[in-house]
């Protein structure tokens, strides 16, 4: 920035800056009293050909409009300058600096005597946040025009041929995986250091068998002559993602995916990384002497049965950083040095069988899956679903598997003493935490003293009067609990909820968390056979905020699409009870704002994130919130379902993509996230109550 600093900026004369404005888009679609307001802001500059405006790393973000004169932008290579753009008068330059919080990637020189105005990058994220038509402007500019996500937008065409063929071949994705940049992989470009985090969050939602495996067969239903696999082949589950696999060959694995595009998505991105990974470790073993020694260590310690000693001083002779050893045995805690074989010696080469079935209009584990709520209904109620009297009123929640059916659970709350002392004799790290909730607390420990229970004080704790689990799931990954309101009787419930309305014949439907585009296949099943019925549907998820810290509370009063920008506002009664459930919380924020349905957790970058968050001002981003609400607009319209309908969505924050100590290959503390879960689950069930004692 040396001719900046050189040549001061002067202050404009009012008239010539103001007629100027008018000339160049986005600036002439502010409103009279922001262009007043920009130009007496404004600096004007004067440069003479071959004068560098800014240099690329400069970390200077202001943006230039160009009133007389042309500038060129030019980047560097071993020869030199190498010219990519040339900008004319009455244009602009430098604004991704001032929207994405990063150092100038080009620089950008005179190419004859230029004249311009300058805008401090403060002043101009203070235009895109005031200005509605401004910001619309410039994110069709950024995104139409130079294609700022044109990264994304290459790699799912890839991916999509890929599928349309039958066919992908990982290797051949790389390239275009790495120029996504995505946010969560910090170490993409550092060729030498392994990215433990994303590594670590990559190998948990593949299959186990990932370091032997070579060829994935993916299909979207069971194959008729195959249709109970699980009697054939070994199950290969992943561990944080709800897929059912089977190694069917060695090398060779059958994958059961879920309906749309994202479960895919998701698999082929975590392979990238995986690839991207290995890689990287295989240079540091690359000697043939270190293979050998590695397989010489292995076949000596094959028969001990206590080798973790042994091993943990072999791994110490490998050519791996501190920090990158201790990660290896937290990804691969057994059988660790076995492991980085199988890594160092994969080709990485992974060919993925695509078997998709067409002109199906709902999926048959669609299908069974229904069948066993209806089922269920008729032990629940007395009624077939197809039968239920218009009293008989149906509430969907969508959350977790756990926190409604423990805020219903009189076995349990009823035991809150008994569990807290068992937590303090057993030194349960929860005790060491803040809880502002002491039910909180209960919850917190729940999980680790039902497992240390004998299995008929499980099933007793488990399975209370009124409530139905059916936790096989018919391949879809989604469980059920159904509650009915009046066999939960007068018992002893969380004590941060009225009374249970036990002369209301309602039932509750309780579904685990849908993945990404299946949301909107569930939902659609669900509106088609409880229509009428329906007296409110409550969505509670997971999201990665662009505002607060982890635990915070995100209520959306819109949802965007990824893919096209679709805008659409959304009815959340959520947003009328902000005062009732901040008394719940303790130091917990509540944000209200526009959300983004993204195509994956692997599928932003930084510009993406800071793009959302300026421009439309998101809060936060999810990944089903869009096919839920889709579905339930489409259900008014058409007539399936009540016009007045009740529909909540409450999102809590589970990580912070922009901070690498807070993204999702970080672990979430017990104090973290039980808290704001359990506020959220309690203003859902209370609304529940209030709706069937009429308070509504």
């Amino acid at each position: 920035m040396s001719i900046k600093q050189e040549k001061a900026g002067m202050a404009v004369s009012y008239n010539p800056a103001a007629a100027f404005i008018e000339t160049v888009i986005p600036f002439r679609f502010l409103c009279n009293q922001d262009k007043k307001k920009l130009v007496k802001t404004l600096k004007e500059y004067s440069f003479s050909r071959g004068d560098i405006i800014y240099s690329k790393g400069d970390t200077d973000d202001s943006v230039f409009l160009i009133r007389k004169g042309t500038v060129e932008t030019l980047d560097n290579n071993d020869s030199g300058f190498v010219r990519l753009n040339t900008i004319t008068a009455g244009r602009y330059f430098g604004e991704r600096a001032a929207l994405f919080n990063q150092k100038r990637i080009n620089t950008v020189r005179a190419l004859s005597d230029v004249t311009c105005y300058s805008v401090s990058g403060k002043n101009f994220r203070n235009l895109i946040h005031s200005s509605k038509a401004f910001s619309k402007a410039m994110s069709t500019i950024l995104r139409d025009k130079q294609g700022i996500f044109s990264a994304f937008d290459r790699f799912k065409a890839e991916v999509l041929q890929g599928i349309t063929r039958g066919h992908i071949q990982i290797k051949e994705l790389i390239p275009y995986y790495k120029d996504m940049m995505p946010a969560m992989h910090k170490l993409l470009t550092m060729e030498d250091e392994v990215d433990i985090a994303v590594l670590d969050y990559a190998v948990k939602r593949l299959p186990s068998n990932v370091t032997e495996n070579f060829v994935y067969i993916l299909i979207d239903e069971l194959y008729d002559h195959i249709p109970e696999p699980w009697k054939l082949f070994e199950p290969v589950p992943a561990v944080a993602r709800r897929r059912r696999e089977w190694k069917m060959l060695s090398g060779q694995t059958m994958m059961l995916y879920r309906p749309g595009i994202t479960d895919l998505l998701d698999l082929i991105t975590c392979l990238c990384v995986f690839v991207v990974e290995v890689t990287k470790i295989q240079k540091k073993l690359l000697e043939h002497r270190i293979l050998i020694s590695i397989k010489n260590h292995i076949s000596k310690n094959e028969s001990q049965k206590d080798k973790k000693e042994e091993d943990a001083v072999f791994l110490k002779t490998l050519p791996f950083s501190e920090k990158e050893l201790a990660g290896l045995k937290i990804i691969w805690p057994d059988d660790t040095v076995k492991y980085i074989y199988n890594v160092a010696i994969h080709s990485g080469i992974f060919n993925l069988i695509i078997k998709k079935q067409i002109d199906v209009y709902n999926t048959r584990r669609a299908e069974m899956w229904l069948t066993q709520i209806g089922n269920s209904v008729k032990d629940l109620t007395g009624y077939k679903v197809s039968e239920l009297p218009e009293n008989v009123k149906v509430h969907v929640i969508s959350s977790n598997t756990h926190s409604v059916i423990n805020c219903l659970n009189h076995e349990l709350i009823s035991r809150i003493d008994e569990i807290i002392s068992w937590g303090e004799k057993t030194n349960h790290p929860a005790l060491k935490q803040k809880w502002f909730n002491k039910h909180d607390l209960l919850y917190a420990l729940a999980k680790d003293f039902i497992r240390e229970k004998d299995e008929n004080d499980i099933q007793k704790i488990k399975n209370y009067e009124g409530v139905i689990r059916l936790e096989r799931t018919a391949s879809t990954g989604i469980q059920v609990q159904l509650f009915s309101l009046k066999k939960l009787g007068k018992k002893k419930i969380d004590p941060g909820l009225p009374p249970v309305p036990n002369d209301s014949d309602a039932i509750i439907i309780n579904i685990d968390y849908a993945f990404g585009e299946q949301a909107e296949e569930i939902m659609r099943s669900l509106l088609l056979q409880f229509g009428k019925n329906l007296a409110s549907i409550n969505i509670m998820g997971k999201a990665g905020a662009l505002v607060g810290k982890r635990g915070d509370i995100l209520l959306p009063d819109v949802f965007i699409g990824q893919s096209e920008d679709f805008f659409q506002p959304v009815e959340n009664q959520a947003l009328f009870k902000i005062e009732r459930l901040q008394k719940r919380l303790d130091g917990i924020k509540i944000h209200k704002g526009p959300m983004l349905t993204v195509d994956g957790t692997l599928f932003q970058n930084s510009m993406m994130l800071s793009f959302y968050r300026h421009i439309w001002d998101c809060i936060g981003l999810e990944m089903e919130g869009i096919y839920y609400l889709r579905q339930i607009i489409e259900g008014t319209q058409h007539g399936l379902i009540p016009k007045d309908l009740f529909t909540s969505f409450y999102y809590y924050v589970s990580d912070i993509p922009a901070d690498s100590g807070s993204q999702l290959s970080t672990v979430m503390e017990l104090s973290e996230g039980i808290p704001p879960l359990y506020a959220i689950t309690r203003e859902i069930l209370t609304d529940i109550f209030l709706i069937e004692s009429g308070e509504k």
